[in-house]
Parts: C-alpha cells; structure tokens; sequence
C-alpha cells in the first residue's frame, strides 16, 4: 500500500506531549479504557498529558473517565465488535462484489453506533485485528474516518503515515516500563510524531503513570494551537491546504487558505534578494 510518511499532525484529534528541542510529539495510545481511578484523578488535574483511548459501545463509562472524555483529555475511538470477525469480513470485501454487503453492513453498523455513544461526527478506530487492502483503505476514506490505530501490522513499521488517504498511526509498543529508562528512549527517537501503545501493565501502574503525566507537565505550557483543517494529496505530496494558528492567552487566530500550490517549479534567482523579500518586485 501507498505509505507517505506525515508531516503534520491533525491536532484537533490529537493532544500531543512535546519534548526535545526539535519540537517532536509523543502520542499516547491506551491499550484498554480499563484506567485506575487513582490515574484518572491525576490525569484531571493535568494540564498538557492526554490519551487516545479505544471504547466498547456497548459499555458504560466510569464517571471519571466521561469527565476525561469532556474535557478532551481522552480523545474516544472506535474498538469495532466483534473485531475477529474484520479480517475474514475484508478478505471477501477485498477480492470481488461477493460479500461486500455484509462488509459495509459490518462497518457501517459500528459507525452509527459509536457515533450515537460518543456523540460526535467524527473519530478515528483502533484495530488490533490488521488487516488491510487497498479497497478496505479506500472505502474507510470514503466513510470520512479520520484515522486509524494499527496495533497488529504484519508489516515492522512504527510511526504516522497517510496510507491512500487514510492518517494511519502505528505505535510503537516497547515503551519502558521503568522509570528510569522512559528518558533515554524518548530520546533514542527521531521522528516528528511518535505514537506509543500505553498496555495494560503501564496503565495499570500508578506510580509510572504518576511519573509520565508530570513528566509532560514539566515540559512547558501550551502557548499555541496549530490546526490543519484541510489536507489534500498535490503532485503526490501530502500538504495542508487550510491551516489555523491560534494563540490560547489572547484567543486570536490567523488563518492560511492556499489556492494555488504546484511543486518542481524553477523560481527566479531575483526572488531570493533583500529588494524582493522588502518590495515583492525582482
């Protein structure tokens, strides 16, 4: 499959913790919405520390972990029921018409579901059964899913791609689970975005959960909201076609439309002068 690497990350969706001096962003992608009370209180009092984290419709949330949810400190994503069932149901869908009902059935019917649950148009979806194909990709940009978790790829890959059309995460899942090694790891990484699954063992853990949500905390406040609000594919390359900048403390923002975007294109070296960069004119 099609895999460009992203740039950028949609940060309505995503509550990214910012750490190193290059700017880079570590995702936290919770394993189970099974969260300790004692984790969930520390997490209410944070100011920068959040989580994406799977929920099963047909359950009701802990009124600690509904507060979290209101205050977008859990972004919810849809966990599909019965998921086993996704890659027989695909393998069909993928080969031909036969069977492409009970596919879309399958989807669609989780959609409207969770939809009703979490009370939003929009969302992403946490697979743990992998498994898909260029028209299972096609048909969840269709549906308008705004990404997806692959937490069992057959492929080794880890990081944020855009996979025909679709922002696919692919967390790494070797996070420490000791204190003192959380440091020389995050730091062992280079990539912009980095998506980690949070497993039950960690979240389980009071003391390291405890440890991780100050650990970001520390680093800094947030002073502004970068929003991409219109990705599209020119020449091939991912670009942010309306982008928002909004600074928190005054509440203003300034908006960026692009019209006209082409790449490859020679430009004049008079436009790399000071009387051109001071008066537009070569």
């Amino acid at each position: 499959m099609k895999k460009t690497l992203l740039a950028v990350l949609i940060l309505a969706f995503f509550c990214g913790g910012a750490f190193g001096a290059a700017e880079r962003y570590i995702i936290f992608f919770a394993e189970s919405a099974d969260l300790p009370k004692a984790v969930a209180e520390k997490m209410l009092v944070s100011k920068r520390f959040c989580l994406v984290m799977p929920f099963n419709h047909q359950e009701s949330l802990k009124p600690e972990i509904e507060e979290l949810v209101s205050l977008g400190k859990i972004e919810p994503s849809l966990s599909l029921e019965p998921e086993p069932v996704l890659p027989l149901l695909a393998s069909v869908y993928s080969v031909g018409a036969k069977g492409q009902k009970g596919f879309s059935d399958y989807i669609s019917g989780n959609f409207n579901a969770f939809e009703n649950y979490a009370n939003r148009l929009s969302f992403g979806m946490f697979l743990k059964s992998a498994w898909v194909s260029h028209n299972i990709m096609y048909y969840f940009a269709a549906q308008k899913l705004s990404w997806i978790n692959v937490d069992n790829a057959a492929e080794k890959i880890h990081g944020a791609y855009l996979i025909d059309g679709v922002a696919s995460f692919f967390p790494h899942k070797n996070f420490p689970l000791a204190q003192k090694d959380v440091m020389k790891w995050l730091e062992a990484r280079k990539e912009t975005f980095i998506p980690v699954l949070l497993t039950k063992k960690h979240l389980s853990n009071d003391e390291f959960m405890a440890y991780i949500i100050e650990l970001f905390d520390r680093r800094g406040n947030q002073v502004k909201l970068l929003e991409i609000l219109e990705l599209r594919e020119v020449q091939g390359r991912l670009s942010a076609i309306v982008t928002r900048m909004t600074t928190l403390a005054a509440g203003t923002s300034t908006s960026l439309n692009v019209t006209n975007l082409r790449y490859d294109e020679q430009i004049p070296e008079g436009v790399f002068t000071t009387n051109y960069l001071e008066t537009g004119r070569p």
